[in-house]
């Protein structure tokens, strides 16, 4: 594999990654370029392509060859209202299952070692009619709310750590 990065530090970066090789008795060819921007110290945004190429010479006792063939575009989007408030928005189109999958996710920090996060998913199919009997426009929906407390069980001194028994 080989991966390559723009500078991060600036509003513009990018990368490349690219392989060929085997891949469970075939053969693979990988390429995936991406780019963000990050348009002030609040919205970022990301653009990822992948492809996928595979080829196997023989495929389930089948004597003829078999290519697959696959595009994803990841869309990231990241808004950070504040150091206790952010919004992330991450979507794929996938042009072998014909979907659009995406997920939105609200982060609540209060202080520090306490989380709220509200999450949003999402599954849409693009093509409905490719089946019999059709399948429905939006494939699935989820919402996760998750509260995270960090807590500790050693309190750290200058003369070594103690149990809160041990105050």
């Amino acid at each position: 594999m080989i991966s390559l990065y723009a500078p991060s530090k600036s509003v513009y970066s990018g990368s490349l990654s690219a392989s060929y090789g085997g891949f469970y008795g075939g053969k693979r060819f990988f390429i995936s370029p991406g780019f963000s921007y990050s348009f002030n110290k609040h919205l970022t945004v990301g653009l990822t392509y992948e492809y996928n190429h595979i080829v196997f010479n023989k495929y389930l006792e089948i004597d003829s060859s078999t290519l697959y063939q696959s595009n994803l575009i990841r869309l990231r989007i990241s808004y950070i209202f504040s150091t206790k408030v952010s919004l992330k928005v991450y979507t794929q189109f996938d042009d072998v299952n014909h979907a659009i999958s995406s997920n939105l996710r609200f982060r609540f920090n209060p202080r520090e070692g306490t989380d709220l996060y509200i999450v949003i998913n999402q599954g849409l199919n693009t093509n409905v009619e490719r089946l019999d009997p059709h399948l429905p426009r939006v494939n699935n929906q989820e919402v996760t709310v998750k509260f995270v407390k960090t807590f500790g069980l050693w309190e750290s001194r200058s003369e070594g750590l103690r149990t809160p028994s041990e105050k």
